[in-house]
């Protein structure tokens, strides 16, 4: 249960140790948040590709939550894709390519953006990304 953006719900619950939240909501400065519903930000009708603004959005909203320390986001449909679009073929979770048109629809900039900013699971341990020269 969580509560539902521009209603009004606050984002804790009596007795909760942490805060939930969806999409653009504000993360609270007290508790532990953690955002289950990521923002579209591709396109409808083409799922996985991306205006210049829907990008840039993204990247900052990535870099949001990576620089506090007390709040973690799950990412809509894992791909930050769209869930149906206008040919209910969505979410695609390939890499594919930089979401840039519809030649190029996919998510491979988020990939890259977690490889060079947070680094790579690989099993049993996540592996930080290197610190750039």
């Amino acid at each position: 249960m969580c509560p539902t953006i521009d209603r009004g719900t606050e984002p804790s619950f009596p007795g909760s140790d942490f805060n939930i939240i969806q999409k653009t909501m504000p993360i609270p400065a007290k508790g532990f948040t953690f955002n289950v519903e990521s923002h579209k930000r591709d396109n409808y009708d083409t799922d996985g590709v991306y205006t210049e603004k829907g990008l840039t959005e993204n990247y900052e909203w990535l870099e949001t939550y990576k620089k506090t320390p007390n709040a973690a986001i799950f990412l809509h449909a894992a791909f930050i894709t769209g869930v149906s679009g206008r040919d209910g073929s969505a979410p695609h979770a390939e890499m594919g390519g930089y979401g840039k048109s519809a030649e190029d629809a996919g998510v491979r900039w988020y990939y890259e953006w977690v490889r060079d900013n947070i680094g790579r699971w690989e099993y049993p341990k996540h592996v930080p990304a290197r610190a750039r020269s």
